[in-house]
């Protein structure tokens, strides 16, 4: 009697292993992605008036990513150098699909990638989640295998430290000349997610294109910040959008020196040592606003401030 597909339990979701440049990443939330796929194209006309159809463009699905902001991760030190340095490497790598038991059904490989997106978590004062990084990786290649009959196990587990990576425990700070605001009683910083453009060139007689890095795009700083606690920072806003500077000439910049500099560190449970800091430089406010008041809340007045941000550097663990 054949055994039904649905209950045989041939594949776990939660059961796979990622590894880059032969170096498994210690600790995956999540992935998906990476396989090919290919656009179809319509032709005008074709047998009983009905449209043909026919295969076009083959390209490759980004990955996205989801990794333990840990030391040890090779992934994490690309990310500051792309950050840091403008420094683009090209990746292998493979996501091995397994069983209930460990054992290894599929494999997926890819090559030449390049990280075309790094996103840091949203910081809330009232969250309760563990710290991971995001990313998403473009491929330029990509093969899917099963492997069937493998004895091989997927190990699992990973750093019992990423417990003391919280979205909940993080101090923003921000100063112009020296000058700090009150930034201690910051509630939510929303996530910083930094956009690597990648082009796309077509070679030759290859089906698959060929994709290099251009463009580093720095995200916006949103925070959010109770009214009570906002006065310096709300005459910062008003500074440099609203108010006038009459003794300025015609060719000097209209509300010059309002940029402030700062950091973000991640903190660990105690709020008392610093794990990880990303450094904020040219950062202008854009706007601001209240966040919506609902009638019968216990909740703060808080107000939320948008920011362009000039550049980041990450200083990276401490």
């Amino acid at each position: 009697m054949a055994i039904s597909p649905l209950t045989s339990r041939s594949y776990a979701a939660s059961r796979f292993q990622v590894t880059i440049d032969g170096e498994p990443v210690l600790l995956v939330k999540n992935v998906e992605g990476g396989l090919p796929k290919v656009d179809a194209a319509k032709e005008p006309t074709g047998s009983f008036n009905q449209p043909g159809n026919h295969l076009t463009t083959r390209s490759i699905e980004p990955i996205n990513l989801e990794i333990a902001m840990t030391e040890s991760s090779g992934l994490v030190s690309r990310v500051h150098d792309i950050i840091n340095r403008r420094q683009h490497s090209r990746i292998q790598g493979e996501i091995l699909h397994a069983d209930p038991d460990d054992k290894i059904r599929f494999v997926q490989q890819f090559s030449n990638a390049l990280i075309t997106e790094v996103t840091y978590p949203t910081f809330d004062a009232s969250g309760k989640d563990t710290v991971f990084l995001k990313l998403k990786i473009q491929p330029e290649t990509a093969s899917f295998q099963p492997a069937p009959g493998s004895s091989s196990i997927v190990p699992t587990g990973g750093r019992l430290n990423q417990k003391l990576w919280t979205t909940s425990a993080f101090r923003l700070s921000l100063e112009i000349n020296g000058k700090a605001f009150k930034t201690d009683f910051c509630t939510k910083v929303e996530g910083l997610s930094v956009k690597i453009g990648s082009k796309p060139v077509q070679r030759g007689f290859f089906v698959l294109p060929e994709f290099i890095p251009t463009m580093v795009t720095m995200p916006k700083l949103s925070f959010h910040m109770p009214l009570h606690y906002s006065a310096e920072l709300v005459q910062w806003f008003n500074d440099a959008v609203h108010n006038e500077h009459p003794s300025m000439t015609d060719g000097e910049a209209r509300n010059s020196g309002y940029e402030a500099t700062g950091s973000l560190e991640f903190l660990d449970p105690t709020r008392t040592k610093t794990l990880y800091e990303i450094r904020l430089e040219g950062v202008g406010p854009e706007q601001m606003g209240f966040v919506k008041s609902e009638g019968g809340a216990n909740t703060m007045k808080s107000c939320k401030f948008d920011c362009y941000l000039t550049n980041m550097h990450v200083a990276g663990y401490k």
